[in-house]
């Protein structure tokens, strides 16, 4: 929904400027928090197409596409903006929660795909200690 309506920025506020009834319209600092919104929830989105993936294996991404929101959790926690921090701190607790569930599930197809192996969990988890 924010990716429809950030090209269209200047229509509303021509509709504000136009229409005295239009009280709805977002300020700059609404738009602002869009794009940051958006710039965050789009990692979750390509992770849940590639996990939710029907058409094709998907197992050994599933730790990558979820490593990568785990690091956007963690880069985004400390975030200045307020808001955006609170979503993440909320987000990342229900993160922690799935990811001690599935943690091990998660591990198994990167331990056998012979391109990473064992060695690269090990290696995933030592750099994120040190972060």
């Amino acid at each position: 929904m924010i990716d429809s309506a950030l090209p269209y920025i200047e229509a509303f506020d021509e509709l504000a400027k136009q229409d005295q009834q239009f009280k709805y319209a977002p300020s700059p600092n609404d738009w602002k928090m869009a794009e940051a919104i958006r710039s965050l929830l789009k990692i979750f989105f390509e992770a849940t197409n590639v996990v939710s993936g029907s058409s094709y294996p998907t197992t050994n991404r599933y730790f990558h596409e979820i490593w990568s929101v785990k690091l956007l959790l963690q880069r985004h926690a400390k975030n200045k903006n307020k808001v955006i921090a609170s979503m993440v701190s909320k987000m990342q607790q229900k993160f922690d929660k799935y990811w001690k569930e599935s943690y091990l599930a998660n591990c198994i197809p990167v331990i056998l795909d012979p391109r990473y192996k064992l060695e690269f969990i090990v290696f995933r988890i030592q750099a994120s200690l040190w972060r």
